[in-house]
């Protein structure tokens, strides 16, 4: 065999065993895939965690790892630690790699990785008695007429969402004869000037309705604007 020969076939095993071991060695950088059972988020029921928010996350680990402790790291936001549990907080939705080392008296060990989705917040819709009512959808005259107060509804998988806003006050208003004829209601309750204005909507027609919602902290804010068919 030629020098030249012996060459080009040391070039070739060199990078066939360099692709044989690349996988591993990324695999094994951040330890094993670890399972869900490793993992227990807090607020959604789905184990979804949410962007732009606090995100209470506790890891538990079998019994049969033994370490001083654990350092977890997050490839999406910021990760804090918070008693007996951590706060995620990721800055953008899609995925997020959860990694975690195990800390032992000589060294910071690999322990494996998971990842998770990350979804935005969905927008807040109305909620009226018990219904959630669709975005820019038709509405009933009649479920309107019977409806004791508003509410605001984020989405049955973030635990405590439900506790977010508070209406503080809102406004009906629809469009006569070139001009916007509106009510503003001091409360999220349902009175008779409201009723009335309702009741002489023409079906297909369509009211327009705005909130103003307090939420922890004192914090005022309007939502987006509530475009609603009568029928």
């Amino acid at each position: 065999m030629n020098k030249h020969h012996h060459y080009n076939t040391l070039i070739v095993l060199s990078f066939l065993i360099c692709y044989s071991v690349t996988p591993s060695c990324c695999q094994s950088r951040y330890g094993q895939t670890l399972d869900k059972t490793f993992f227990k988020v807090l607020n959604s029921k789905k184990g979804l965690f949410y962007a732009g928010i606090d995100n209470p996350l506790r890891i538990i680990l079998p019994d049969s790892i033994r370490s001083n402790g654990i350092h977890v790291i997050s490839s999406n936001g910021l990760l804090i630690k918070d008693k007996d549990h951590y706060n995620l907080i990721p800055d953008r939705p899609g995925k997020v790699r959860l990694s975690v080392c195990l800390i032992s008296p000589k060294d910071t060990l690999p322990l494996g990785y998971k990842y998770f989705t990350v979804k935005n917040i969905p927008q807040p819709r109305l909620k009226i008695n018990n219904r959630v009512l669709p975005e820019n959808g038709p509405v009933y005259k009649s479920e309107l007429l019977n409806c004791d107060s508003l509410s605001i509804y984020i989405d049955d998988d973030i635990a405590g969402s439900e506790e977010w806003y508070r209406i503080k006050d809102f406004s009906v208003g629809y469009y006569y004869g070139g001009f916007y004829i509106s009510h503003l209601n001091k409360s999220n309750q349902f009175n008779n000037k409201v009723r009335q204005m309702i009741n002489i909507i023409s079906p297909g027609k369509e009211i327009i309705i705005r909130t103003t919602v307090e939420s922890k902290g004192n914090i005022k804010k309007e939502l987006p604007i509530y475009r609603l068919s009568i029928y």
